[in-house]
């Protein structure tokens, strides 16, 4: 079990809630509305929002039929979590992007807002 990350109190940090994540092997370009898109290794992490969890995995196996293609996907919506992280600084807070972490390093995160995917990635 990976240990919590305790970061200084100039980061906090953004929750993404209700959405499903998976994670697909090998990647590929694929163009589907409602979804953040994280490349990760040799994967690509699709986030979606809870309502769309059924039709973008649909139509990932559509299209691995109509390719004819070996494709690995993996749901990871209970095993992790969509956090980007906030830098406060005295002019400008510096904003990164959308990243994937295992839950259990949510525990030691200072989280300032939680944010509906629903809303986000519409």
């Amino acid at each position: 079990m990976e240990k919590p990350i305790w970061y200084h109190s100039e980061y906090s940090f953004e929750l993404l809630e209700n959405i499903a994540i998976f994670r697909l092997k090998p990647i590929l370009c694929i163009g589907l509305d409602h979804v953040l898109f994280l490349k990760k290794g040799d994967s690509l992490v699709i986030i979606t929002p809870k309502s769309q969890q059924r039709l973008v995995a649909r139509s990932i196996m559509e299209l691995a039929n109509a390719k004819e293609l070996q494709l690995y996907l993996e749901d990871l919506s209970f095993s992790h979590s969509c956090v980007r992280k906030t830098v406060k600084s005295s002019e400008n807070d510096i904003i990164y992007p959308w990243d994937l972490i295992p839950n259990s390093a949510l525990e030691g995160l200072p989280i300032s807002k939680r944010l509906n995917g629903e809303i986000v990635i519409q």
